[in-house]
């Protein structure tokens, strides 16, 4: 990050709860809002729609010939303006009772109608500040629900000189409304051979009951005692870790797969792998590009064959999105089936008539109306898996048949 956008952001955060920015010298640590001794009851709207999408909806911006537009400087100084505004819509939902359950950086938020009140706060920071910036917010019962890249920041003295990047990276965290407990968590750094020093550490982290849960950054393995990770976990099984792979990486987890394990994490060149101690029938995995024009076949393709989405990961983007959507293939076809359905969503910038420099956002009516059709398809049995990027910011979800 450059020196203004840290002093925007040291500026800006003691005005919002739970968000820090992590870099060298002394970040402000809001303080926690006292919990009353008795909590009021919270009676959730289960009139409400099951589903909410959040956007930003006012941040810092320009208008040059009737478009919202940044240059690199604008935009990392418009950012924290635009976590902010993001994070203050998904509390809002999160007060309501919804729960974050895929996101598309600090741009795009949906949630899912839940039984409890929940809050959310963000930090950025560079890969290797994020346990600075982390652990206070830890302490306070925050966990980690979203890790994505922002801001690549890259820069050279000029032809001819090396090219060089320090990523800052967008952290967004949750809790229980009113609920402080402390996160146990470890970050896992690897040394210089990680496919033999990480799966005994991942073992033994797993037997602590401290589950992989996120790569920070590409280099670091997150662990947090949670129940939301446990699943996989429980029987303790064998690990192998594919690391600092570039081109090849989904070719060697499906090497591995035909050995029996399975994908747990993975990212632009880091992938976690698992084999259950019980025989499981082998599976093979299938990446598709979400910004190709095929992708609506391949999709229909994967339904047909019996194909079961696990997770999306960024590929070589270079940006943080999610562009590549990774299913599990059965060797032998079995008897579960899944229907997937895909809807696409956009917003609408406009000048703030009050405020100068300022953007007002929201959904299209087009979006709007694709909201309306997803809490249709909820009602039919239909989840959300995932945001994405397409041509368009767009969501997956499936249906067990």
């Amino acid at each position: 990050m450059t020196r203004i956008l840290r002093a925007i952001i040291l500026a800006l955060l003691p005005l919002i709860s739970f968000s820090v920015a992590a870099q060298s010298g002394r970040a402000p640590t809001p303080s926690p809002t006292a919990t009353p001794s008795v909590k009021p009851k919270f009676t959730v709207d289960r009139n409400a729609d099951q589903y909410l999408l959040v956007v930003p909806t006012n941040f810092d911006g320009v208008f040059r010939k009737g478009k919202l537009f940044y240059n690199w400087e604008e935009y990392r100084l418009a950012l924290p303006s635009i976590l902010n505004s993001f994070i203050n819509e998904v509390n809002a939902a999160g007060n309501r009772g919804y729960h974050l359950v895929a996101s598309r950086g600090g741009y795009y938020g949906l949630l899912k109608l839940d039984s409890v009140q929940y809050e959310y706060g963000w930090f950025l920071s560079l890969w290797k500040d994020f346990e600075w910036a982390y652990a206070p917010q830890a302490k306070r019962g925050l966990h980690l629900v979203n890790h994505s890249l922002v801001d690549e920041n890259c820069y050279s003295e000029g032809p001819g000189h090396a090219t060089f990047c320090r990523p800052t990276y967008l952290s967004l965290l949750e809790r229980v409304k009113g609920e402080e407990q402390p996160v146990e968590h470890f970050l896992l750094v690897s040394d210089e051979k990680p496919q033999v020093e990480l799966p005994p550490r991942i073992t033994q982290n797993v037997s602590e009951g401290l589950f992989p849960s996120c790569v920070i950054g590409g280099s670091y393995l997150f662990f947090e005692k949670s129940e939301r990770n446990s699943a996989i976990w429980i029987d303790k099984p064998e690990v192998k870790v594919l690391a600092n792979v570039t081109r090849t990486l989904e070719r060697q987890i499906n090497a591995l797969a035909r050995e029996g394990y399975r994908l747990a994490l993975i990212d632009q060149t880091t992938a976690i792998l698992y084999r259950p101690r019980q025989p499981a029938p082998t599976v093979s995995y299938i990446a598709v590009d979400a910004r190709k024009k095929d992708f609506p076949e391949r999709l229909a393709q994967l339904q047909t064959e019996g194909a079961r989405y696990v997770m999306g990961y960024r590929g070589h983007s270079e940006s943080g999105d999610k562009i590549k959507l990774i299913f599990e293939q059965p060797a032998v076809a079995e008897g579960q089936r899944y229907d997937y359905q895909v809807l696409k969503f956009d917003t609408k910038e406009e000048p703030d008539p009050m405020t100068p420099n300022k953007v007002v956002s929201k959904l299209t009516p087009e979006s709007v109306e694709a909201m309306k059709q997803l809490n249709r398809l909820a009602t039919e049995g239909f989840v959300v898996r995932d945001l994405f990027l397409s041509d368009m910011t767009s969501v997956l979800l499936e249906r067990k048949r």
